[in-house]
């Protein structure tokens, strides 16, 4: 903490080595363009199954859909990114290690959030301008278009707290997705009972 008291811009050590080893990962590249091209793909689809001319009802049913299907994608890869993030480290054994350095629990935590839900902000930068094409379409407001992607920022930060959760109660990875996916069915369902 005395490195960071002059420069508070600073990334913090454990922070950055978890993001160099996530920079060195083969699909870290790919991940934008071919999320991309699966929200442009999913578009192309629902407008091919609709109807030949696009109106204004059109682009909010495409907007709907749209938002629909990256709320669920959101909250299922925001489940599988961080379910096993803090229990591979107990399995390997360097969980001890991160404690025996000079290092508090909320800077491992947040080490291993920040680093494992950037697969997720990619691929979200890379369906947003496919998702604001239904803007350009007509039918969706500026507000209904904030409200959408903040619905889908909402689900993605619930289920990497879900994940992170039960990747710090259970040792294995299978488990840990299961009872996470439970318990976000139970947080997004319960709003609706």
């Amino acid at each position: 903490n005395r490195d960071h008291a002059g420069r508070p811009w600073q990334i913090p050590p454990l922070v950055a080595r978890e993001l160099l080893v996530y920079s060195r990962q083969p699909w870290t590249y790919w991940l934008r363009l071919l999320s991309a091209l699966g929200a442009g793909r999913v578009l192309a689809l629902m407008v091919v199954t609709g109807q030949n001319r696009l109106g204004r009802t059109d682009g909010f049913s495409l907007f709907a859909g749209s938002t629909v299907i990256l709320f669920f994608i959101a909250s299922l890869n925001g489940l599988r990114s961080t379910s096993n993030c803090i229990a591979s480290e107990r399995r390997q054994g360097t969980l001890v290690l991160l404690f025996l350095a000079d290092l508090k629990l909320n800077a491992i935590l947040i080490s291993k959030l920040v680093t494992n839900s950037m697969r997720n902000v990619w691929a979200f930068l890379g369906t947003l301008p496919v998702l604001g094409l239904c803007l350009l379409l007509g039918g969706v407001s500026g507000m209904l278009f904030v409200q959408g992607v903040l619905t889908v920022l909402a689900a993605a930060w619930l289920s990497l707290m879900v994940g992170l959760e039960q990747s710090c109660r259970n040792q294995g990875e299978h488990e840990a997705f299961s009872l996470g996916l439970r318990r976000l069915l139970l947080l997004n369902l319960t709003p609706l009972v």
